[in-house]
């Protein structure tokens, strides 16, 4: 799957092509399943790449594709592997890791996504030490089913620091209840194989009140 922000934006003057629908229903299935996004976050950010696109349709391609996930939630387990992985993460945060699965498609994107993140919020209560995360491509291989991989580093790229990080989120993860993968080395992911993507949307407290 392309990045939503890679793609040609389609003329609103002319229709859309059967294959730039087919893109938009890929990138649609995508984002919901993903759990990160609402219906209405969704058919903007398609709209946006896809100007073309008929608002109805998109509107009954999300509702319908929300209702599936919707229905394969009742069989979901109350906690989930991403739930477990919510876990991992705080508990990495509290040894400095700026820790997160984030939307960005790419891990260079992503990196840099969660780096000014962390900036605009101050950083933590300690001191960072290094970065654990997972971007989009990863969560549509977990999604598929190939597990889940993490990148991790040093705040000053140091690989012998890395190596060291490495091992304590193999154990943030292990302690989690996952399987992990890793040879030791700072420049390998590690990889929960066993971990399956199931993840509810929450919406954000909208602060009223």
């Amino acid at each position: 799957r392309p990045e939503l922000s890679s793609l040609p934006m389609a003329s609103p003057s002319s229709p859309l092509s059967d294959e730039e629908r087919d893109e938009a229903r890929v990138g649609l299935q995508f984002m919901v399943w993903t759990g990160f996004f609402s219906p209405e976050e969704i058919v903007a950010e398609l709209r946006e790449h896809f100007e073309a696109l008929e608002p109805s349709w998109l509107s009954q391609a999300v509702n319908e594709e929300w209702q599936k996930k919707s229905a394969a939630e009742a069989s979901w387990p109350a906690v989930t592997d991403c739930d477990r992985l919510g876990d991992a993460f705080e508990a990495l945060h509290q040894l400095g890791f700026i820790a997160a699965v984030c939307s960005e498609y790419t891990q260079t994107s992503a990196l840099a996504t969660l780096v000014e993140a962390f900036d605009a919020e101050d950083g933590f209560d300690v001191e960072p030490v290094g970065h654990c995360f997972a971007c989009g491509q990863d969560v549509e291989a977990a999604l598929e089913g190939a597990g889940l991989y993490l990148a991790f580093g040093d705040i000053d790229d140091d690989d012998d620091a890395s190596v060291v990080l490495g091992r304590q989120i193999r154990d943030a993860l292990e302690h989690a209840g996952f399987e992990v993968q890793w040879d030791f080395s700072a420049a390998t992911r590690t990889h929960t194989p066993r971990c399956r993507w199931k993840s509810r949307f929450v919406s954000e407290p909208s602060g009223e009140g």
